[in-house]
């Protein structure tokens, strides 16, 4: 019997046994920009085993920064793992240029892993690393405005190069936006991220639908055009909306409702003044309550519009999408069965005239002539009711 009974206890044994060498646990947290104290969202985080340096699983963190694996086998709570983050997700990999590797950060060495557990991965490397990781946010930000509040996803992934061996810019070729070492603030980082969205947008780019050139020789003998001008103002703009707070004068690309440009802005030249444009576009989508670049003055005439503006863009077909600041005021006042455009003209005159933007071809002194601007730029309607007025005005 006792031999039985033994046999039977074994039997027991071996069959529970996998049962327990299978325990499954949890592993979740956060993966934080500690320097600034940030989550670093959509990320791709992977589980690795420490012994083997096989990858057990991979997630991607959510819209918060925080990951999740579900169902880890804990090898009998002999389990040691470390995770990585790696700086590529659904909308931005981010890669050295040399050797097109998207960069990672690993955690420290977690041993005998054997309940639930978290762990936050907090980036705080002070190299490289950290700063496309901060790169990535700042893509972020401008990626989820468009996302979440105008309702399009640029398609195709940014692929950002960094340290780049050639100069800060986009090309379109590859969805490419090659970042200089020290170019990894906001404003430069987005204003890239600017022409992307644009670049999805239009089938040509606005600045190829004229005879522009990019090239500069000295600030005051750049070529360039209205078109560009256009491009480079809708990309400024984008520095301010995420964060619904007009960024204030910058040495970069430009001083948003404010004349004060560095030399490569000179405002003198109808093609410069992608400052004044930028501004244009940020007082139509601005809060009330929100500050411009002058000091003291918030000049709003129109304000949480940013679903029109974009709309201006979105909705014209390719052949008739604005490629230059005044036919965005065309485009505007002409969309079809849309009263509010209309009823908004005239805050819109405000708002170009406040910007100094009045004739914008090419090499035009900009004029603070306002009655010039309407009679050249403005349909046979609205320069109407421009004369209707003026004539009221003149009798009284």
């Amino acid at each position: 019997m006792k031999s039985k009974y033994k046999t039977l206890l074994i039997l027991l044994i071996l069959f529970f046994l996998p049962y327990v060498s299978a325990q499954t646990v949890s592993i979740s947290g956060s993966v934080l920009l500690d320097n600034i104290n940030e989550r670093v969202p959509l990320v791709q985080v992977d589980l690795i085993d420490a012994n083997s340096f096989t990858i057990l699983d991979s997630v991607f963190a959510d819209d918060f920064g925080n990951y999740h694996f579900q169902n880890v086998d804990t090898q009998g709570g002999t389990l040691d793992i470390f995770l990585n983050v790696i700086s590529d997700s659904s909308f931005a990999d981010i890669a050295y240029n040399l050797f097109q590797a998207s960069y990672n950060h690993q955690s420290s060495v977690y041993s005998n892993i054997n309940s639930n557990t978290a762990i936050n991965i907090s980036i705080n490397t002070n190299n490289n690393t950290e700063e496309a990781f901060k790169v990535h946010n700042h893509l972020y930000k401008v990626f989820v405005y468009y996302r979440d509040i105008l309702e399009f996803t640029p398609s195709g992934e940014v692929n950002v190069f960094f340290p780049t061996t050639s100069s800060t810019g986009y090309s379109n070729i590859g969805n490419l936006i090659h970042l200089e070492q020290g170019d990894t603030e906001y404003k430069k980082v987005v204003h890239e991220y600017g022409h992307l969205i644009i670049d999805k947008l239009y089938v040509t780019d606005p600045a190829n639908e004229a005879d522009c050139e990019r090239v500069q020789t000295n600030p005051f003998t750049e070529t360039g055009c209205k078109e560009l001008a256009f491009e480079e103002g809708y990309a400024d703009y984008h520095i301010s909306p995420p964060n619904n707070t007009d960024m204030g004068p910058s040495t970069y690309t430009q001083g948003l409702e404010n004349t004060v440009f560095n030399l490569a802005h000179n405002t003198a030249m109808g093609h410069k003044f992608h400052g004044e444009i930028s501004g244009i576009f940020w007082d139509i989508a601005d809060a009330p309550n929100s500050s411009d670049g002058s000091v003291g003055v918030d000049d709003d005439k129109i304000f949480n519009k940013d679903h029109m503006l974009w709309n201006v863009l979105y909705e014209y077909s390719q052949s008739e999408k604005p490629t230059d600041i005044l036919e965005f005021y065309d485009r505007w006042i002409n969309k079809k069965d849309y009263v509010e455009y209309k009823n908004l003209q005239n805050e819109l005159y405000d708002i170009y005239y406040e910007n100094n933007i009045i004739s914008g071809t090419n090499d035009e002194r900009i004029s603070n002539d306002w009655a010039f601007f309407l009679e050249i730029s403005l349909n046979s309607y609205s320069l109407n009711v421009y004369n209707k007025v003026v004539e009221y005005l003149w009798k009284k």
